[in-house]
């Protein structure tokens, strides 16, 4: 889970790519902290399922979508 807003969010994520991004892939989506997640948890539904627009239901679809694009293109 990333908080964007937060500087160590920012220092480890900057610390990844320095240490790794010439040997993996490093995704530029992130997963965003969000009260919703632990709600649709409680209801035994997927964020997804819970509530559909939420930031992490659309950065959960748009990190898929990452995955499978850079899976074609490899």
């Amino acid at each position: 889970m990333y908080t964007e807003r937060m500087n160590l969010s920012k220092e480890i994520r900057s610390m990844i790519e320095t240490a790794y991004g010439k040997v993996l892939n490093i995704y530029s989506t992130y997963i965003p902290k969000s009260v919703r997640v632990g709600e649709s948890a409680l209801s035994s539904k997927s964020i997804i399922e819970y509530d559909q627009k939420n930031k992490v239901a659309c950065s959960y679809r748009e990190f898929a979508h990452e995955v499978l694009a850079n899976d074609v293109a490899n």
